[in-house]
Protein backbone atom coordinates (compact mmCIF):
# COMPACT_ATOMS: atom_id res chain seq x y z
CA UNK A 1 0.00 0.00 0.00
CA UNK A 2 1.88 3.62 -0.91
CA UNK A 3 1.04 6.51 0.88
CA UNK A 4 -1.80 7.75 -1.09
CA UNK A 5 -3.79 4.59 -0.68
CA UNK A 6 -3.17 4.87 3.08
CA UNK A 7 -4.50 8.50 2.83
CA UNK A 8 -7.43 7.52 0.82
CA UNK A 9 -8.65 4.51 3.31
CA UNK A 10 -8.25 6.96 6.30
CA UNK A 11 -10.25 9.42 5.24
CA UNK A 12 -13.24 6.61 4.18
CA UNK A 13 -13.05 3.93 5.74
CA UNK A 14 -14.78 3.99 10.12
CA UNK A 15 -12.59 1.16 11.01
CA UNK A 16 -9.24 3.20 10.80
CA UNK A 17 -10.11 5.49 13.76
CA UNK A 18 -6.95 6.73 15.38
CA UNK A 19 -6.30 8.07 18.58
CA UNK A 20 -4.20 10.84 18.31
CA UNK A 21 -2.13 11.70 21.65
CA UNK A 22 -0.80 15.74 21.91
CA UNK A 23 1.56 16.09 24.80
CA UNK A 24 1.32 19.57 25.72
CA UNK A 25 1.76 19.78 29.59
CA UNK A 26 5.17 21.70 30.07
CA UNK A 27 6.11 25.26 29.59
CA UNK A 28 8.12 25.77 26.16
CA UNK A 29 11.10 27.55 27.32
CA UNK A 30 11.09 29.65 24.62
CA UNK A 31 11.37 33.56 24.95
CA UNK A 32 10.72 33.12 28.91
CA UNK A 33 8.20 30.33 30.20
CA UNK A 34 5.21 30.39 27.26
CA UNK A 35 2.42 27.77 27.21
CA UNK A 36 3.33 25.94 24.45
CA UNK A 37 0.13 24.85 22.92
CA UNK A 38 -0.99 28.51 22.65
CA UNK A 39 2.68 29.64 21.45
CA UNK A 40 2.40 31.32 17.58
CA UNK A 41 4.51 29.88 15.14
CA UNK A 42 5.94 32.29 12.43
CA UNK A 43 3.91 34.80 14.24
CA UNK A 44 0.39 33.69 12.95
CA UNK A 45 -1.01 30.58 13.69
CA UNK A 46 -1.20 28.88 17.79
CA UNK A 47 0.78 25.57 17.85
CA UNK A 48 -2.62 23.59 18.73
CA UNK A 49 -4.23 25.24 15.91
CA UNK A 50 -2.10 23.91 13.62
CA UNK A 51 -1.74 20.72 15.21
CA UNK A 52 -5.47 19.98 14.94
CA UNK A 53 -5.86 20.68 11.49
CA UNK A 54 -3.11 19.08 9.87
CA UNK A 55 -4.54 15.70 11.92
CA UNK A 56 -7.59 16.42 10.88
CA UNK A 57 -7.25 16.93 7.02
CA UNK A 58 -6.09 13.42 6.74
CA UNK A 59 -7.94 12.03 9.46
CA UNK A 60 -11.47 12.53 9.04
CA UNK A 61 -12.44 10.02 11.82
CA UNK A 62 -9.47 10.90 13.94
CA UNK A 63 -10.24 11.15 17.72
CA UNK A 64 -7.47 13.58 19.52
CA UNK A 65 -6.57 13.72 23.13
CA UNK A 66 -4.71 16.79 24.16
CA UNK A 67 -3.52 16.25 27.35
CA UNK A 68 -2.33 19.77 29.15
CA UNK A 69 -0.87 20.90 32.29
CA UNK A 70 0.96 24.52 32.52
CA UNK A 71 -2.33 27.10 32.20
CA UNK A 72 -4.83 24.43 31.39
CA UNK A 73 -7.58 27.02 31.74
CA UNK A 74 -6.11 29.12 28.89
CA UNK A 75 -6.10 25.92 26.63
CA UNK A 76 -9.71 24.88 27.58
CA UNK A 77 -11.23 27.90 26.76
CA UNK A 78 -9.30 28.16 23.54
CA UNK A 79 -10.40 24.99 22.34
CA UNK A 80 -14.22 25.69 20.58
CA UNK A 81 -15.85 21.90 20.73
CA UNK A 82 -17.92 23.40 17.80
CA UNK A 83 -14.62 24.31 16.12
CA UNK A 84 -13.29 21.15 17.41
CA UNK A 85 -15.43 18.52 17.89
CA UNK A 86 -12.90 15.80 17.77
CA UNK A 87 -10.60 16.92 20.67
CA UNK A 88 -10.98 15.73 23.84
CA UNK A 89 -8.98 17.87 26.99
CA UNK A 90 -7.59 15.30 29.73
CA UNK A 91 -5.51 17.93 32.71
CA UNK A 92 -2.72 15.98 34.25
CA UNK A 93 -2.47 18.31 37.69
CA UNK A 94 0.70 16.90 38.46
CA UNK A 95 2.56 17.88 35.07
CA UNK A 96 5.43 19.29 36.84
CA UNK A 97 6.16 16.53 39.17
CA UNK A 98 6.23 13.32 36.80
CA UNK A 99 7.92 12.08 33.53
CA UNK A 100 7.10 11.78 30.02
CA UNK A 101 6.60 8.38 30.93
CA UNK A 102 4.30 9.13 33.39
CA UNK A 103 2.77 11.52 30.78
CA UNK A 104 2.33 8.78 28.22
CA UNK A 105 1.11 6.45 30.85
CA UNK A 106 -1.56 8.47 31.85
CA UNK A 107 -2.77 9.44 28.25
CA UNK A 108 -2.52 5.57 27.01
CA UNK A 109 -4.77 4.61 30.07
CA UNK A 110 -7.04 7.13 28.76
CA UNK A 111 -7.99 5.85 25.52
CA UNK A 112 -9.72 2.91 24.59
CA UNK A 113 -8.32 -0.01 22.89
CA UNK A 114 -7.02 0.79 19.08
CA UNK A 115 -4.60 2.61 16.99
CA UNK A 116 -2.67 5.03 19.02
CA UNK A 117 -0.28 8.08 17.65
CA UNK A 118 1.44 9.49 20.45
CA UNK A 119 2.75 13.73 19.58
CA UNK A 120 5.04 15.65 21.66
CA UNK A 121 3.23 19.30 21.72
CA UNK A 122 5.73 21.14 20.97
CA UNK A 123 6.39 19.47 17.23
CA UNK A 124 5.03 21.71 14.31
CA UNK A 125 4.57 18.49 11.80
CA UNK A 126 3.13 17.69 8.03
CA UNK A 127 0.92 15.18 7.04
CA UNK A 128 3.89 12.86 6.19
CA UNK A 129 5.08 12.26 9.66
CA UNK A 130 1.78 10.90 10.93
CA UNK A 131 1.45 8.23 8.07
CA UNK A 132 2.61 5.01 9.60
CA UNK A 133 5.46 3.77 7.58
CA UNK A 134 3.67 0.95 8.64
CA UNK A 135 0.08 -0.03 9.54
CA UNK A 136 1.47 -3.55 11.23
CA UNK A 137 4.02 -2.48 13.20
CA UNK A 138 4.88 0.00 16.20
CA UNK A 139 6.55 3.38 13.75
CA UNK A 140 8.73 6.49 14.62
CA UNK A 141 10.40 9.02 12.11
CA UNK A 142 13.16 10.42 11.58
CA UNK A 143 14.05 13.87 9.96
CA UNK A 144 18.16 15.30 9.29
CA UNK A 145 18.74 18.88 10.13
CA UNK A 146 21.69 20.78 9.35
CA UNK A 147 22.42 22.07 12.79
CA UNK A 148 24.01 19.85 15.27
CA UNK A 149 21.55 17.74 17.00
CA UNK A 150 20.73 18.23 20.62
CA UNK A 151 17.44 16.15 20.46
CA UNK A 152 16.93 12.47 20.63
CA UNK A 153 18.38 10.66 17.65
CA UNK A 154 17.95 7.53 16.19
CA UNK A 155 20.32 4.68 14.55
CA UNK A 156 18.53 2.71 12.06
CA UNK A 157 19.27 -0.29 9.84
CA UNK A 158 17.29 -1.92 6.87
CA UNK A 159 13.91 0.22 8.14
CA UNK A 160 14.58 -1.01 11.88
CA UNK A 161 15.56 0.58 15.26
CA UNK A 162 18.51 -0.18 16.22
CA UNK A 163 19.07 2.39 19.43
CA UNK A 164 17.98 5.79 20.19
CA UNK A 165 20.27 8.42 22.26
CA UNK A 166 20.81 11.96 22.27
CA UNK A 167 23.32 13.37 19.44
CA UNK A 168 22.84 11.15 16.65
CA UNK A 169 22.56 12.73 13.59
CA UNK A 170 19.44 11.38 12.36
CA UNK A 171 16.49 13.29 14.76
CA UNK A 172 13.67 11.76 16.04
CA UNK A 173 10.38 13.57 15.38
CA UNK A 174 8.86 12.67 18.96
CA UNK A 175 5.98 11.40 17.18
CA UNK A 176 5.33 7.53 18.41
CA UNK A 177 2.57 5.38 16.09
CA UNK A 178 1.60 1.90 17.49
CA UNK A 179 -1.01 -0.39 15.71
CA UNK A 180 -4.24 -2.11 17.78
CA UNK A 181 -2.48 -5.12 17.88
CA UNK A 182 0.42 -3.55 20.29
CA UNK A 183 -1.89 -1.38 21.99
CA UNK A 184 -2.10 -3.79 25.14
CA UNK A 185 1.70 -4.85 24.90
CA UNK A 186 2.81 -0.74 25.40
CA UNK A 187 -0.26 -0.05 27.99
CA UNK A 188 1.54 -2.59 30.03
CA UNK A 189 4.90 -1.80 29.52
CA UNK A 190 4.04 2.00 30.51
CA UNK A 191 2.02 0.59 33.68
CA UNK A 192 5.27 -1.55 34.69
CA UNK A 193 7.70 0.98 33.70
CA UNK A 194 8.54 2.67 37.15
CA UNK A 195 8.35 -0.69 39.03
CA UNK A 196 11.49 -1.11 36.44
CA UNK A 197 12.97 1.99 36.69
CA UNK A 198 12.63 3.15 33.34
CA UNK A 199 11.72 6.87 33.49
CA UNK A 200 13.05 7.98 30.06
CA UNK A 201 11.64 7.86 26.48
CA UNK A 202 14.55 5.89 25.49
CA UNK A 203 15.20 3.52 27.62
CA UNK A 204 11.27 2.53 27.18
CA UNK A 205 11.97 2.53 23.36
CA UNK A 206 14.87 0.51 23.19
CA UNK A 207 13.44 -1.99 25.92
CA UNK A 208 10.39 -2.46 24.03
CA UNK A 209 12.13 -2.78 20.72
CA UNK A 210 14.59 -5.56 22.59
CA UNK A 211 10.83 -7.79 21.97
CA UNK A 212 9.44 -6.07 19.57
CA UNK A 213 11.05 -4.14 16.48
CA UNK A 214 10.41 -1.12 15.94
CA UNK A 215 9.90 0.43 12.18
CA UNK A 216 11.52 3.48 11.40
CA UNK A 217 10.94 6.01 8.43
CA UNK A 218 13.33 8.06 6.81
CA UNK A 219 11.68 9.15 4.03
CA UNK A 220 12.41 12.93 2.58
CA UNK A 221 8.75 13.81 2.14
CA UNK A 222 8.48 14.46 6.88
CA UNK A 223 8.84 17.96 7.43
CA UNK A 224 9.08 18.30 11.30
CA UNK A 225 10.17 21.25 13.20
CA UNK A 226 10.52 21.88 17.11
CA UNK A 227 8.98 25.06 18.27
CA UNK A 228 12.67 26.38 19.27
CA UNK A 229 13.39 26.26 15.64
CA UNK A 230 9.87 27.97 14.85
CA UNK A 231 9.65 30.95 17.35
Amino acid sequence: MNRQECIHTIKQTNLDRTTFIILSGGKSGVKGTQNIPLTKVNNRTLVVDHQIKTINKYYKNADILLMTGFESKRIIQHIDEKKYPNVRIFENKNYSEESIIDAWKLAVNCCCEGKICLIHGDRIFNQEAIIPYSENHICVSVYKNVKKNYDLGITHINGKLINISYGLPEIWSEILFVPKKYYRTIKAKLNQAKTKKIYTVEKFLNTVNQEIDIYVDSKNKIDIKSLKEMV
